[in-house]
Order: structure tokens, then sequence, then C-alpha cells
């Protein structure tokens, strides 16, 4: 039997073995909470040692260690005017920021080009402005900026902000780049002269500078046209005709948003008078034919209302033969005593069957029969301005040929209104005829002085 033990006091009786059990649990429940103790001792250090190494990895990171990206506008690298760093630390966990302004706006170049071309790192966000006297001229992504053409000059200011991504592992932020620059891209507007005979021609260049698109002009004189000669340059001829009235004239040449007017002068000629006898039937096969007129509206006039954008001819117009000039240039003819014809070309009398040349590169745009002017030659010398060749016996190209200044083209002949061989040669713009003497001699207001 076990023995019996009792609680003093309480009239209670234990066995010894209840008691060696009790002293078993308490030891054990002890036990358990000095474990718990030291888990929780542990737990402690830990945190408290992560902690100190988060605190460590914080303060010993360098947050102005930053890479600032290399930017260029037009070639010339950018100065860093902000920046805005992030610096992620304890992976990710915290993170610590660093900025910083500085003086450093950078003035750049002056430019003449309607596209400037901005070089960011591959990978890099950006967001650029431009502005110009307080306009936002533009506004976008660096992306977007690829296809922005410039079309007004003046001082303009940029700010470029390249982003990069936020991330819980690497650095992320911004930067501000600040910077001007000038264009300077107004087009220019530059006239062979602003005098100008009956019968002249009259040059108008024209440097579009980085307006877009293509000069047009406007003028009571004529219809001139452009021809381009690459790189935004373009030249037109403007036609004083050989009757236009003496005066004033105002040409207006537009570039984009730019205009100018220029006047030319135009002062009189001095023509001669012809008395000619023709004989009735060559008038009646002719010019009294009962087709001619409509002949002639048919295939000619409408030659006079084209123009190839084209410029083919280079320097001075050769004679395209040697005579003697039989009709000078605007005489007046009196024909078997009928009402005045005015002579709108040169009739140059040659023997039958003397070759005739080119005067200068071009495009023949006819060659065929006419009723009024027998064998026909038009050659097409750029921007409208053509030559016209009348009475030939054979022709020598056809429509379409490229031509060459020299080649011979047809031989002379008398065939249409004629009274004898000879070639009759004349300069046309649009429906104005033209003296051909200085485009001969290199004296016409065709010519741009060097």
């Amino acid at each position: 039997m076990p023995e019996k033990v009792g609680s003093p006091g309480t009239g209670m009786v234990y066995s010894r073995k209840d008691s060696g059990k009790e002293e078993f649990m308490s030891v054990k429940r002890a036990k358990k909470r000095n474990i718990g103790w030291i888990l929780l001792a542990i737990i402690l250090i830990l945190i408290i040692l992560a902690g100190g190494l988060i605190l460590y990895d914080y303060f010993t990171t360098d947050e102005t260690d930053v890479k600032v990206p290399v930017a260029a506008f037009t070639g010339e690298p950018l100065s860093l005017s902000e920046v805005s760093w992030n610096t992620p630390v304890a992976g990710g966990l915290l993170t610590k920021a660093y900025a910083e302004t500085y003086d450093s706006f950078k003035l750049l170049g002056t430019y003449e080009t309607a596209e400037l071309p901005l070089e960011i790192p591959s990978g890099l966000e950006g967001m650029l402005s431009l502005t110009l006297e307080d306009e936002i001229i533009f506004a976008g992504t660096t992306a977007e900026y690829e296809d922005f053409v410039f079309t007004k000059s003046g001082q303009y200011t940029g700010v470029l902000t390249l982003v990069v991504p936020e991330s819980k592992k690497e650095p992320w932020g911004q930067f501000t780049y600040d910077f001007g620059f000038a264009i300077d891209g107004d087009p220019t507007f530059e006239f062979t002269t602003d005098q100008a005979l009956q019968g002249d021609l009259v040059t108008v260049f024209v440097d579009m500078g980085i307006q877009p698109g293509e000069p047009t002009i406007a003028t009571d004189l004529g219809t001139p046209s452009f021809v381009s000669l690459g790189e935004d340059i373009y030249e037109a001829y403007i036609p004083i005709n050989y009757n236009c009235e003496p005066g004033s004239w105002a040409v207006t040449v537009s570039a984009g948003e730019h205009s100018f007017t220029q006047n030319i002068h135009v002062s009189e000629r001095e023509y001669s008078v012809q008395r000619l006898t023709m004989p009735q039937s060559t008038i009646s096969a002719t010019v009294g034919a009962s087709n001619a007129n409509e002949d002639w509206e048919e295939k000619m006039t409408p030659l006079l209302f084209t123009a190839d954008p084209e410029k083919y001819w280079e320097g001075e117009f050769l004679q395209p033969c040697q005579g003697r000039i039989s009709s000078k240039f605007g005489l007046y003819r009196y024909t078997n005593d009928n009402p005045v014809v005015r002579h709108t070309g040169i009739d140059i009398a040659c023997p039958q069957g003397t070759p005739i040349a080119a005067p200068n590169h071009g495009k023949v745009i006819f060659a065929d029969s006419v009723v009024k002017t027998g064998y026909t030659i038009v050659i097409e010398h750029g921007g409208g301005l053509k030559t016209h060749y009348y009475h030939m016996s054979e022709l020598l190209v056809k429509e379409g040929d490229m031509v060459e200044k020299g080649d011979i083209i047809a031989l002379v002949g008398t065939t249409g209104y004629s009274t004898g061989p000879h070639l009759h040669f004349e300069v046309k713009l649009g429906e104005a005829s033209l003296s051909p003497w200085e485009l001969f001699d290199g004296t016409s207001p065709l010519f741009r002085e060097n």
C-alpha cells in the first residue's frame, strides 16, 4: 500500500505517488517556459541583427552613386539640371532618395534645318517640351519627337526629362536637362533684277529654309512655275511679254507662312516695221485654210499651259542656225498691206537643208506637221520655258526625246506660211513671247550673276 501523507491544516491525504507526479509536471512546465523564453530571446536577437543589417545597409548605401544618362541634342551633349534618384535598400524593403538641382542651362548653337536629332540611351523613356517665345511648339515623348519638323525660326528653350522605371531591385528615378538653341530657317527670296525690257525673262530664287512644301508665285505678268534645284532651293522664270504694258508690275512669292513682293519695272523695247508680200496661194493653203485655226488650237495651244518641274537648260543658249535675220523679234509686220501682225520670234534665212541645233538641253514635247507652221518642233527646257521651231523640211527628233545643247533636231525648210527657206525660232513661257537675243549673249535676267 502507498504511504499516505497529509497536508497539514487541510485534512486531505495524498499518496507519495501522486506527489511525485505533480512535481514532474511542474518541472516540465518550467522547462517549456524556459524554452519559450529562449526562443523569444533568439527571435529578438535575430530581429535586432536583421534591423542592424538593414540599418547598416541603409547608412552605407551611397544614394549619390548615380549613373547619369548621356543625352545629346544635334550631337551636342546636354548638361544635367535636376536629378531625382531612388536606391532600393534591403531588397527593396526601404528606398534611399537623393535629389539635386544644378545651375547648368546649356545654350547650343544656331541651326538652319527643320529636323534636329535627339539622342538618348536605348531602353529609357523620356518627355520633351520645346518652347518658342512662351509658345509651346512641341510637348510629347521622345519617340514622338522623331517625326517632329520645325516650321518657325527663333530662340527656343527645351526641357528633356529621362525616366528610369521604378524597380524594387535596381535604382530608379528621373533626370532633367534644360537647354536652348536658335533656328534661323526663314525663307529667302532673290530676284535677278527689278528692271526689265519687254520680251525679257526675270528669274526668282527661293530658299525655303525650314518651311514645308514648295513656294508659290502670283503675278499678272504671266504664269510662272517653279523648278526644284535640290535641297529646298527653287527657281521660277517670270515672263515679260513682248507687248507688255510698260510700268511697275508686282510679283508675290510665298513660302509657307512667309511672302515677299517684288515690283518689276518694265520698260519699252524698240521694234521695227516690216512690209511683206505673200502669195495668196500660200495664204490660202496655210493661215487661211478652213482647218488652220482648229488644227492650231488642237496641237499647239495646249502646250502653252504645260511646264516640267525639272530644270534641263544650262548656261547660255545657242542660236540654232546661222544666217541673215530676215524678220526681227517683235516687229510690226504688214503682209500685203493688211492690218499689222506682230512677229513673236526671229526668222533666220538659211539654205534649204541647213542643220538646226537644239539651243539648250530639253525635252521634245511636240514634233509634227501643223497647217500654219509646217514641220514644227517644241522643246521644253524646264519650268515652262520653251523654244519653238517652224517651217522645217525634215524632223530628226520625235516627241519624248531628250536633247542636249547642240544636238541636230531638224533641217531648214519652207513649209507652212513661208516665202522661202528659213527657220522661225521663238522663245515662249506660257502665252508670253520673249526675246532670244539676251539668251544667246548671256545678258538676260534669266541668268543669275555669280
